[in-house]
Parts: C-alpha cells; structure tokens; sequence
C-alpha cells in the first residue's frame, strides 16, 4: 500500500500500526501538507500573499538613470506608472511543513489529541473516530502558536476569519458565556474556536465537531 492510499484508509479508521515510524510519518506529511493547502491558506498568511500589504515600490536602489530624471522632473506622474514589484519575503514564514507526527495514548481517554509547539510536534489518540476533525484542530493550535509570535498578521487574520464566519455567527460565538472556561481549562484562544467553527462550514460538519472534546451538542446551541 503506498503512502496516499495508506493516508486515506487511516483517514477512515484503518491502522497503520503496521507502518515504520518513517512511513507513518510520511502519512501524516501526506495529509498534513494536503490540509493545509484546502483549510488553512488563511493562517499560514498565504491568502493575503497579493493583498496591498505586501507589494513594495521599486527602491531607490533599484532605480534606473532615466527613472532619477523622470522622478526629479515630475514625481507625482513618476509615482503613478512606475513598477511594481511582489515581495513576500517580508511575510512570516508559517506553517506545518517539518513537524513531527505519532499516534500516543493518553492517559486521559478524553484526549483525542495535543499539540506541543516547543516540540513542534503533534499526537492523535488510536481511538479517535473523526480523525480528519482532530487532526484539523491540532494543526489550527500549531499555527495559532506560530502566529502568536506576530501579532500584527494574527489580528489581521481575525478580522479575515470574523469576515468568513460571517456577522451573525460570530455573534452567537461571542454570546457564548463558556468560551473562558474553554480558553483555561483547553488552552483554546478565540483564533482557534472562531478558525474550528468554519473548518465545520466546510466540512460540513455539526458546529463544535472541530472544537470536540464531547462539547458538542453544546457548542451546536451555541450557533443554533
């Protein structure tokens, strides 16, 4: 079975305990890198790769001897048609590439999974029945953490996710009096709870399923 097929069947609720710690490793590579392109071009700041933010005039460095003479002659018209060029160097570099996989039991059988950024690493639960769920909420705290270190591009991203999640949901979420019992006892800031509830948009999921940890049907009143 090769590393595709073997990603999807563990996907599905198949073992891979059969698999090297190479090859399982490469399994979650496989998803993980797949999810982030479909799930998660937000939090890695690739969906704002063209936005205005991130284009830069031509430095002074850069200009040529007619572009000096058009600029002292007429800088207002010069600023009007000059180049443009795409930087993305000046983007923070985040995202899931390089971090380490395993499947763990916990002590605690309530945990389907954690997510240790210090380790750059994350653990899913054999027993865990929506993988795909809780494979999405551990990679949502590993960029959650890897943002937290620009908090300029993080509040960018929230106002992103508050415009996708739409006015109305974003105000039963923020009604919710449970969030800070969440936040303590979870370790689960708004960016994760407001990126898990549109992962179930798109996935077609009930609201909380990303979020987990049995709340469910609590969290579907939340946005019922």
């Amino acid at each position: 079975m090769g590393i595709e097929q073997a990603a999807k069947a563990w996907i599905r609720g198949g073992s891979i305990e059969n698999l090297t710690e190479r090859e399982v490793d490469a399994v979650f590579r496989y998803l993980t890198v797949n999810y982030e392109l479909r799930y998660f071009n937000d939090l890695t700041l690739a969906k704002f790769a063209k936005s205005p933010l991130t284009w830069i005039r031509t430095t002074a460095e850069s200009m040529t001897e007619q572009d000096e003479k058009d600029f002292e002659s007429n800088p207002e018209e010069w600023s009007k048609r000059q180049r443009w060029i795409t930087c993305y160097s000046d983007l923070p570099s985040i995202g899931i590439y390089g971090w380490k996989f395993t499947i763990q039991e916990f002590e605690d059988r309530s945990t389907n999974g954690k997510c240790i950024p210090e380790e750059r690493a994350i653990a899913i639960a054999p027993w865990v029945k929506n993988r795909k769920a809780v494979l999405l909420h551990e990679m949502a705290h590993a960029y959650d953490h890897q943002l937290s270190k620009f908090p300029v591009y993080r509040d960018y991203v929230m106002v992103d996710l508050y415009k996708s999640l739409g006015e109305a949901d974003w105000k039963r979420i923020m009604n919710y009096e449970g969030w800070v019992e969440n936040a303590r006892e979870l370790r689960h800031s708004l960016l994760i709870v407001a990126k898990c509830f549109l992962l179930d948009k798109r996935c077609g999921w009930k609201p909380g399923t990303c979020l987990g940890y049995g709340r469910e049907e609590e969290y579907e009143r939340v946005l019922s």
